[in-house]
């Protein structure tokens, strides 16, 4: 267990306080440009929690830190003063393992990252009703905000069980993907075909109108794709293709 343990330190080592600076950052500009755009509400004839979202830009600052981490964990492993990949030997760690531990790593910061966005929306939604810019904001003004809202609905679309799951199933593949990068690269396999794809459909998931069904549809595809690429990565390496 301990060498394990030295893996998965190897892996975050580099990126967790990189990652952590990236949410920190987010939250802060969040609630501050939130605030700035409540003053701003207030001088003017124009109101509701939506815009003031809107306003604050809240959606290209959440859409930033999701590049930015993507960035991050894709890079892991790279400008190392020792070589990674011997490393791993030493410690006897198998290629699979490796991915492995690097994919719950992955998860786990695109998941928190996730969460940490919800919380925050929440949060500026509580501040929104208690400001008293709008006189008849009630939770039912939240709940509006929620549906009218193209980010807030795919952040948290409640009413659509199957972009619930998809929601909940994207920082895996994320994190699958950005792991497969990372072996590609280290084993130096070439690069990953499903990278730049990834980034492209995380982004987009954020984006989609609330209408948009078709959408759902190319996620859901997009990933059966990945998870069956990852599948059969672990059953080569499982029939004893390790390298």
């Amino acid at each position: 267990m301990k060498k394990h343990m030295s893996v998965l330190m190897l892996i975050a080592r580099s990126t967790v306080y990189r990652v952590l600076g990236v949410l920190v950052l987010m939250t802060g500009l969040e609630v501050f440009l939130f605030s700035r755009a409540i003053e701003t509400l207030r001088s003017g004839e124009i109101i509701g929690l939506e815009y003031a979202f809107s306003k604050a830009l809240t959606i290209w600052l959440f859409l930033a830190a999701f590049v930015a981490v993507y960035i991050i964990l894709m890079s892991s492993m790279k400008n190392k003063k020792s070589s990674p990949k011997y490393t791993l030997l030493r410690l006897s760690i198998s290629e699979k393992q490796f991915f492995l531990w690097n994919a719950l790593y992955n998860t786990a910061c695109f998941a928190l990252l996730m969460l940490i966005q919800i919380s925050v929306v929440i949060g500026l939604c509580h501040y929104y009703m208690k400001s008293g810019v709008d006189a008849s904001a009630s939770v039912q003004t939240v709940f509006l905000a929620f549906y009218r809202s193209d980010f807030l609905h795919s952040l948290v679309p409640f009413d659509k069980p199957a972009n619930i799951i998809a929601n909940i199933l994207l920082p895996v593949i994320m994190g699958l993907i950005c792991a497969r990068h990372t072996v590609t690269e280290l084993w130096g396999k070439g690069t990953f075909w499903l990278t730049y794809w990834a980034i492209y459909f995380g982004l987009r998931g954020f984006l989609r109108p609330v209408d948009d069904d078709i959408y759902s549809v190319y996620l859901w595809i997009f990933l059966i794709f990945g998870v069956a690429d990852v599948a059969v990565y672990l059953w080569k390496k499982e029939a004893g293709h390790e390298e």
